[in-house]
């Protein structure tokens, strides 16, 4: 097989396709790929991976001036590089950073296969899917959203196999967290957030201050990761510090699937590909979804608020109580994180990516 992955912009993005091909490349070591992408950034990872890529101009459509004229130009580039390569199948990873690939592999009879890993389908999805050989979604409820014709395939969200394969122990080590405590991660994704930054330190000295929780020894018994983006990356060291409470605090882990396997709690957002992690890890959590993604990551959050497998928090007047109410809860009450953590496995669709290789091989 020769693969063309199209997609980018955001980790995202890239994370779920480069699990595909890595679990394609062990079902077919011959099996060969290139990919397109943006000129954002997102070729450092594909470097660190040792895998061919191509740039293209493309821009988010609804944002600047003259997006449409990248689109064609990438495109017109993309059209150029099949040509050369000729791929045998197409992955489209959603956005508008898949456009060009995808458009072009229609154009050339190159069966593209669209993974799609929200609730909630983007619009790319939504347009391309009744002329894709399929969609591979990650939740039953995204088969309402698409059109009848589209050919559907519910494979689950490709994760990265450092989460699936180092233990808690491990993983912790790695940190610097002793085995014993209770280990939070805090991540409002790779460019932090502030808000969640903030209210999370508050809830932490309001509840220490609360009457029914005073006998939990917080400093003694619980030990935080922290992803905080590089804007609140000293104030919160040092809020931490102040509380006398052990964290590892960064502006972002680059070894986010490591921070995943060795935690207990997680506070984050509703992305996709932290869901995915989150579940096949069975992470207790506190999902706060970002309040500005066109409601994608709040359809995400709801599912699984609907299995009773997470606390979702919308960022609204008063959440800042409901989150040191929920964090605390959770602290202190083992029985309620184990069930938690048994609904949210139950969930987790660990082969996705294998799933999904599989059905590419019989495409391509």
């Amino acid at each position: 097989m020769n693969l063309l992955i199209s997609g980018g912009g955001t980790g995202g993005h890239i994370f779920p396709a480069l699990a595909v091909w890595k679990a394609l490349k062990q079902l077919n070591p011959d099996s060969q790929c290139f990919w397109l992408i943006t000129r954002r950034g997102e070729g450092r990872i594909l470097e660190r991976e040792g895998l061919e890529y191509y740039e293209l101009p493309v821009q988010p459509l609804q944002v600047r001036p003259g997006s449409v004229s990248t689109l064609l130009q990438s495109c017109v580039q993309a059209l150029r590089i099949l040509q050369q390569r000729k791929p045998t199948a197409c992955l489209g990873t959603g956005g508008y950073a898949s456009l060009p690939g995808i458009l072009t592999s229609l154009t050339l009879g190159v069966p593209v296969v669209l993974l799609e890993q929200n609730v909630l389908p983007g619009k790319a999805t939504r347009f391309l899917s009744p002329w894709a050989y399929a969609v591979c979604v990650s939740y039953p409820e995204t088969v309402q959203y698409l059109p009848e014709r589209a050919r559907i395939e519910v494979t689950g969200n490709p994760i990265r196999e450092e989460v699936r394969k180092t233990g808690r122990t491990e993983a912790g080590a790695h940190f610097g967290l002793r085995d014993e405590t209770l280990h939070l991660l805090i991540s409002g994704g790779s460019q932090g957030a502030s808000a969640i930054n903030h209210a999370v330190v508050n809830a932490f000295e309001t509840g220490a201050r609360l009457p029914h929780f005073q006998h939990f020894r917080v400093r003694e018994q619980v030990e935080i990761l922290h992803q905080t983006g590089s804007a609140d990356e000293e104030v919160i060291k040092k809020a931490w510090r102040e509380m006398g409470i052990s964290a590892v605090v960064k502006a972002f882990f680059d070894d986010m699937p490591l921070a995943l396997a060795s935690a207990d709690i997680l506070i984050g957002r509703a992305g996709a590909s932290t869901l995915a992690e989150m579940a096949t890890q069975g992470l207790p959590s506190i999902l706060i979804p970002y309040p500005y993604a066109g409601g994608h990551q709040e359809e995400n959050a709801r599912y699984f608020e609907k299995h009773s497998a997470a606390v979702v928090i919308l960022q609204k007047e008063g959440w800042e109580k409901k989150l040191t109410e929920a964090l605390w809860m959770l602290l202190t009450d083992e029985n309620h994180r184990t069930k938690l953590s048994e609904r949210v496995k139950a969930l987790a669709r660990p082969q996705a990516a294998e799933a999904i290789a599989r059905f590419l091989l019989s495409v391509g």
